[in-house]
């Protein structure tokens, strides 16, 4: 796992080095406080991803991981995008409160934050707290399937 977190890290790192040094070139990304932030926070939600990933492969063989590679992809994108921000009514309001679980939701957050210079203490703060207990399940799945086993 850890060489599949370390290769995941040098690769959104990678892409976001290409992709930065375009937008450098065309003139179009300022070299600020603000880039950092989300270039740090985009690559520690792909590790966060990535772990998720990672025991999902361990625990489901991987035809179903075939099968259920869109449907997943799918329901991870819902749990990012606050539904909120487009939205209104009862239904949209409980969405809403499942999002607020996971770490993606925060992001949208965080950047609007960023870009209209606003303090980021409260979405931050959410976006790590979520991060770190979400992953606690996962963690233990692995601990399990992985560290005890070979005890």
């Amino acid at each position: 796992m850890c060489d599949q977190l370390l290769t995941q890290f040098i690769l959104n790192t990678l892409i976001m080095l290409v992709i930065v040094t375009t937008g450098f070139v065309l003139g179009t990304i300022p070299t600020n406080l603000t880039l950092l932030i989300s270039l740090v926070l985009l690559n520690v939600f792909g590790i966060y991803s990535s772990i998720i990933g990672f025991v999902v492969g361990i625990l489901l063989d991987s035809s179903i991981i075939d099968a259920a590679s869109a449907p997943l992809m799918i329901i991870v994108s819902l749990f990012i995008v606050p539904f909120k921000s487009f939205t209104a009514g009862p239904f949209v309001d409980l969405v809403t409160a499942i999002q607020k679980l996971f770490p993606g939701y925060y992001l949208y957050p965080i950047a609007d934050r960023l870009m209209n210079n606003k303090n980021l203490t409260a979405p931050l703060l959410f976006f790590c707290l979520t991060t770190g207990i979400t992953l606690i399940p996962f963690l233990a799945i692995l601990w399990v399937k992985l560290i005890k086993k070979t005890r």
